[in-house]
């Protein structure tokens, strides 16, 4: 007799093969993402004061959640008398929106903007060098044990949007997070430990 596949025996009987994947158990990192500057200082008179340290342990600490990458494709459509034929046309890929926890002293909302600041410095009003703000990312996806199962690598990352959670004098026991949207070029999913 064949196998139900219909109930949830079969996935119980091949536990190895139906491990879910947990929600939780990911990590966000920025490559080359250290000595930022601070938003707001002056590039050119900055001191060692001006710099943070450690940006890249300090923001994965704090990441709360994040978009896993995806991209769609456009469509081309050949029209001939009554019908249409579809064709793959360009990908686009979307943005990821960063949540990250507002931890004051590891000043987490400071790193996010000092990377925004690489794009633009309002103090100075000048736009940044593709060069210095834009970086890699990987997106890492572990099994329960820490196995890698997935991993991302994000092209060209930069933060286009910076938005605390709102003040609300009425929410005293809920913590603040900040919401940032990352761009990137391109998302290409790498091999990982799971043949």
């Amino acid at each position: 007799m064949a196998e139900n596949r219909v109930s949830a025996y079969h996935l119980a009987n091949n536990p190895t093969m139906f491990e879910p994947a947990r929600s939780n158990t990911f990590r966000f990192i920025v490559t080359n993402f250290d000595n930022l500057l601070r938003a707001g200082a002056d590039p050119d008179s900055a001191t060692a004061s001006d710099y943070l340290r450690n940006a890249q342990e300090t923001l994965e600490l704090a990441v709360v959640s994040f978009e896993p990458p995806k991209f769609s494709l456009g469509t081309i459509e050949i029209r001939r008398a009554n019908s249409v034929m579809k064709a793959a046309g360009m990908p686009t890929f979307n943005t990821g929106s960063l949540v990250v926890t507002d931890y004051v002293g590891a000043n987490t909302k400071g790193i996010l903007a000092a990377w925004q600041g690489l794009a633009y410095n309002v103090k100075t009003d000048k736009i940044g060098y593709m060069t210095d703000y834009k970086k890699d990312c990987y997106v890492l996806e572990y099994d329960v044990n820490s196995r890698l199962i997935n991993q991302y690598l994000l092209h060209g990352c930069w933060v286009q949007d910076l938005t605390p959670d709102t003040f609300d004098v009425t929410a005293g026991d809920n913590k603040r997070n900040i919401t940032a949207v990352i761009q990137y070029d391109w998302a290409e999913l790498l091999p990982s430990d799971v043949e």
